[in-house]
């Protein structure tokens, strides 16, 4: 077995992770407090995530190639952009005053993009180097849990719809596929190390602004 069946077969286990985020639905899990401890625990991946792996490594690499005023300066454009795209997502979401739900659409939206750059990344990675393609694929898949449960658990409370839930999770699950196969067939002369680091930069901003500006401060309406 080749290293692009391999690495196909990896991006796929650490994208469905992120369905596990929905065995408490069907355990019928409904208090108010496990709804919150669910999206602090989200939140508070989403920052580890960022701060700890995706600004560091964006950083890392950049600066084998610019000193380190250039590096901040295209880590920090790129970063602001992953604002703005969250910041636009989060006004175009308009559902009522239903603050539960849109904070679902929302971080589902943000995840989605986020995951289609795992794909990429697991898959590039894995195609290379089986061994460390697995590490980061476990790595993704651990976090893609808590991932999993910003999505559904909040689209569940809003909607009061397990399906709903279950196809926008599986959606952001499917994203992590969606980018192998962009890598295989499209990507795969075009992304280098270089635009990877700006990706992640950018996704460190779409995460933060979702876990500082939607699940956070709307805690206390759950």
């Amino acid at each position: 077995m080749n290293n692009i069946i391999y690495a196909f077969l990896i991006t796929i286990f650490s994208g469905f992770s992120t369905l596990l985020g929905l065995i408490p639905l069907f355990l019928n899990i409904k208090s108010k407090l496990f709804l919150k401890l669910t999206m602090l625990l989200a939140s508070i991946t989403m920052i580890y995530v960022s701060i700890t792996n995706l600004l560091p490594s964006a950083i890392n690499t950049l600066n084998n190639y610019y000193s380190y005023s250039k590096t901040i300066i295209f880590i920090s454009l790129s970063f602001i952009l992953g604002n703005l795209i969250a910041s636009l997502l989060d006004k175009k979401v308009n559902i009522n005053d239903n603050k539960i739900y849109k904070v679902g659409i929302v971080t589902a939206l943000g995840l989605i993009i986020h995951n289609l750059l795992e794909g990429i990344a697991t898959f590039i990675t894995t195609s290379h180097n089986i061994v460390l393609g697995l590490k980061l694929a476990i790595a993704i898949a651990l976090h893609n849990i808590p991932e999993g449960l910003s999505i559904a658990i909040p689209i569940y409370y809003g909607s009061k719809n397990k399906l709903k839930a279950l196809l926008i999770t599986s959606l952001a699950g499917i994203a992590e596929i969606i980018g192998a196969i962009l890598s295989y067939f499209l990507l795969k002369n075009i992304l280098n190390e270089l635009s990877l680091a700006l990706l992640y930069s950018l996704i460190a901003g779409i995460m933060l602004y979702i876990a500082l500006y939607e699940l956070l401060p709307n805690l206390k309406d759950f």
